[in-house]
């Protein structure tokens, strides 16, 4: 399942998976109301939404309904200001954050490096 809370990048989201031969169920969802049932995934993966400090308490609210028992949150950080904090504040929420990997992403005209975080509910 993929979704996102613009149209036009749930659109790509579903171009690109009838481009690759995959099967997705999309969805435009505002993360403050969610349209998605507590403990239904395994993992939850998210890429580059840490970019608003407003953000942080609806994703919180997520992280700690949508994981199935046993569940994982695996989240890409290309390192932006807004989002150094967040890490030891989830840890203070009893989150248990672990930096999985580090990698330089070469773009057009600069480089940024992308973390891996693993997040498991307390």
């Amino acid at each position: 399942m993929a979704v996102d809370y613009e149209e036009p990048a749930v659109r790509h989201a579903a171009a690109n998976a009838a481009a690759n031969g995959l099967s997705l169920d999309l969805a435009v969802m505002d993360w403050r109301r969610p349209c998605l049932a507590a403990e239904r995934f395994d993992v939850i993966w998210g890429s580059d939404i840490l970019y608003e400090t407003r953000f942080y308490e609806p994703l919180v609210r997520l992280f700690r309904t949508l994981p199935a028992p046993g569940g994982r949150i695996w989240l890409a950080d290309p390192q932006r200001e807004v989002s150094r904090s967040v890490w030891g504040r989830l840890e203070g929420d009893g989150f248990r954050v672990t930096r999985l990997h580090e990698e330089i992403v070469p773009f057009a005209t600069y480089r940024a490096t992308v973390n891996l975080y693993e997040i498991i509910l307390p």
